[in-house]
C-alpha cells in the first residue's frame, strides 16, 4: 500500500476514502485538514491538494480520474470492494463477496477473509494511527478499530 507522505494530502484522502462515493463539501474539509482553524487561504490551499492527490493517484493505480468535482465539493469515486474498510463492513455483516450470484461465495469464504483482514490490520497497527492528532480522525480511528 501506498501513501502520500504529505500529512494534508494524506488526511484529505483519508477523508475521502472513508466517505466514498458520498461528496465532502468544500466548506468541511478545510475545517477537518485544520483542526477547525483553517487559514484564511484554505480554499485556495485545498484547491492545490486536490491537484497533488490526483497526480499522487495517477502515479500510483491510475484513480485520478475516480476523484471527481462536484458543485459543493468533491467525491472519490471507488467501488466499494477496493477499500479495506467497505469490504471488512461486508463481510462482517455475513454479505457475498462482490460479484456473487444468489447463494453462491466466489472468492474466499468470508471467514478466510476477514482473518486476512483481521491480519492485515494487525500488521499496518490501529486505523488512521497516523492521523489521529486530528479530531476529525480520532473518533473514527478507535471506531474503525472496534
Amino acid at each position: 500500500m501506498v501513501t502520500p507522505q504529505a500529512e494534508k494530502i494524506r488526511c484529505l484522502l483519508a477523508l475521502l476514502c472513508v466517505r466514498s462515493g458520498t461528496v465532502v463539501s468544500r466548506q468541511s474539509l478545510p475545517h477537518a485538514l485544520w483542526s477547525g482553524t483553517p487559514p484564511r487561504t484554505a480554499r485556495t490551499v485545498l484547491q492545490v491538494y486536490v491537484s497533488k492527490l490526483r497526480k499522487f493517484l495517477d502515479e500510483h493505480g491510475d484513480l485520478a480520474g475516480h476523484l471527481v468535482t462536484k458543485p459543493h465539493g468533491y467525491v472519490f469515486e471507488l467501488e466499494p470492494e477496493r477499500l479495506d474498510l467497505r469490504r471488512f463492513d461486508a463481510l462482517s455483516d455475513g454479505e457475498p463477496a462482490a460479484g456473487a450470484l444468489p447463494g453462491e461465495r466466489p472468492g474466499p469464504a468470508p471467514e478466510k477473509e476477514l482473518r486476512r483482514l483481521r491480519q492485515r490490520r494487525a500488521r499496518c497497527g490501529p486505523a488512521l494511527a497516523d492521523l489521529r492528532g486530528l479530531p476529525a480522525f480520532a473518533a473514527l480511528g478507535r471506531a474503525l478499530d472496534e
